[in-house]
């Protein structure tokens, strides 16, 4: 498993798996162990059997099917507007994003296709 190192501060986080499910929030002890693993290998100085009483936490990620976020009106709702589905890039995608909804309430139109993110496109 890969590590994502993030000093915050005072506290120092570990992340670095990722899953695709239906909405578990339960831990996956394989991938967790690789994660102790590693941050073994990688930080041999740090004790680690001082965090093992830290409890780990899972968090989630709206993502789409296609990978793409939905970003647009639904057609039974068109006064609702979509903005959601960006996995991990969400602060990533937030300016365009932020572009795109601009765009799509004061009825400027895009240069995109934005058929592609629309949130009815499995339907």
């Amino acid at each position: 498993a890969r590590i994502a190192s993030t000093p915050m501060g005072k506290i120092w986080r570990l992340g670095g798996t990722m899953t695709v499910t239906q909405g578990s929030t339960k831990i996956n002890n394989r991938k967790l162990s690789a994660m102790v693993r590693n941050v073994k290998k990688y930080y041999p100085e740090y004790n680690i059997s001082s965090a093992q009483s830290l409890k780990p936490w899972v968090g989630l990620r709206p993502l789409s099917a296609d990978g793409l976020p939905y970003i647009g009106p639904f057609k039974k709702y068109p006064n609702l507007i979509a903005a959601t589905g960006h996995a991990m890039l969400g602060v990533s995608l937030a300016p365009v994003t932020g572009h795109l909804v601009s765009n799509i309430i004061s009825e400027e139109g895009s240069d995109y296709d934005m058929k592609l993110l629309s949130p009815d496109r499995f339907n």
